[in-house]
């Protein structure tokens, strides 16, 4: 896949959003990055892991990760919030 800017965007914001806490695996991290993909780009979520494998286990929770890390880069800020 060449790199775009707004794909390196996207990179930078899984980097960003796993900065904190623990580490995670390269399949937890392509799998974040494969959703924000989907949902910017258009492009499909590729098979890439079979299934019963922790590299498949780890990739869907990295996938689910990933369509929090969506809603909430696009969540309306409110002038109102809490700090």
């Amino acid at each position: 896949m060449q790199t775009t800017v707004q794909d390196k965007e996207l990179q930078s914001a899984v980097d960003s959003e796993l900065a904190i806490g623990d580490r995670r695996s390269m399949e937890y991290r392509l799998g974040m990055l494969d959703v924000l993909r989907l949902k910017a780009l258009g492009a499909p979520i590729p098979r890439r892991y079979a299934p019963g494998t922790v590299q498949f286990d780890a990739y869907h929770a990295g996938n689910g990760r990933g369509h929090i890390l969506w809603r909430d880069m696009h969540a309306p800020v409110s002038d109102n919030r809490v700090l």
